[in-house]
């Protein structure tokens, strides 16, 4: 089983679900993987890859694309997995390769190998944890200006105090609060495009 993805859409995807693992639960090993599943394109649809990070209380679903899938596998790499220092040239691909229990990256000359885990079917199956009810609504919001946000009031966050979302619709601001104080942060919305509005 082999998957060729570019080193940029792999880089993409591990940065994207890097921080939602556990480095060091060694009574949950579920948590200490990033599970990488290859999706084989039919019918002139494009290769699929779906990388997948968890902690107990935090999920990371991210999906890209590859250059080529032989067919549909999956594989679980260690989340601290990072290519050296130096950053791949765009041009540049890896090839994963899942060979009995283990699955092994090569990349420019580069070769690393993850022995597989002896249970995969215990890690979360993440499609029965997501909401499988009707949507309340959708608010959009600029991420640049909700990561402030949230960065501002946590300069004074105590660490067991929440930090308090409110929405009063789909058109009207967002409180953000910090749990026993009266200090709060406003971001406005962005209007959402039709093609956004539902999935």
């Amino acid at each position: 089983m082999k998957a060729v993805i570019s080193t940029t859409e792999f880089n993409r995807l591990i940065d994207a679900t890097k921080k939602f693992f556990s480095t060091d639960d060694q009574n949950r090993p579920k948590f200490t993987y990033i599970r990488m599943e290859f999706s084989k394109g039919e019918n002139g649809e494009e290769n699929k890859v779906l990388a997948v990070a968890v902690d107990g209380y935090r999920l990371s679903v991210e999906s890209g694309s590859a250059l080529d899938v032989d067919e549909s596998f999956t594989v679980y790499i260690k989340p601290n997995f990072r290519f050296p220092a130096v950053r791949w040239p765009k041009e540049n691909y890896c090839e994963i390769t899942l060979n009995g229990e283990e699955c092994i990256i090569r990349s420019g000359g580069f070769v690393y190998g993850y022995r597989q885990p002896k249970e995969p079917e215990n890690f979360l199956d993440w499609k029965q944890v997501v909401p499988d009810r009707e949507c309340v609504f959708r608010y959009g919001i600029n991420p640049k200006y909700l990561i402030a946000a949230i960065q501002a009031a946590a300069v004074r966050r105590v660490h067991s105090e929440p930090i308090i979302l409110e929405f009063y619709g789909e058109n009207l601001p967002m409180i953000l609060r910090l749990g026993g104080s009266s200090s709060f942060k406003m971001v406005l919305p962005v209007r959402l495009r039709d093609q956004y509005k539902e999935e």
